[in-house]
């Protein structure tokens, strides 16, 4: 039992000195997606193109837009924050760092991959 014990130790030991990530839990790791944002501030500016997107605990997840997007909607990363089954927040990152909150969101019954408010809507596939 003692020797396991000194194994183990000896092993998370070495893994922590190679800076191996053993102890430490992993950060959320973006994946590539397919977004649709529509704000309706203006109803002109649309984008639809690769994303990059992060799943949070709950249901709530952010997406990062490419740099050229970022510049033609002045919006880096949406965040959607969920409070409740079908219900949440969205907030933005503007172009500058800025965080705007835009309100509250609803998701689409008919499309689950779409969250929609009086600010607009985003949907990741």
């Amino acid at each position: 039992m003692r020797s396991r014990i000194i194994r183990r130790l000896t092993a998370m030991i070495f893994a922590a000195a190679l800076g191996t990530p053993f102890l430490l839990p992993q950060a959320a790791q973006a994946k590539p997606a397919r977004c649709e944002i529509t704000p309706l501030l203006n109803g002109e500016d649309r984008y639809v193109g690769p994303c990059e997107f992060v799943a949070k605990s709950g249901g709530s997840f952010s997406v990062k837009l490419p740099a050229k997007a970022a510049d033609d909607l002045n919006i880096s990363i949406v965040y959607v924050t969920v409070d409740s089954p079908g219900n949440g927040e969205i907030a933005v990152r503007g172009f500058m760092g800025n965080l705007n909150k835009w309100g509250i969101v609803r998701r689409d019954p008919k499309k689950p991959a779409c969250w929609a408010g009086e600010w607009g809507r985003v949907c990741v596939y």
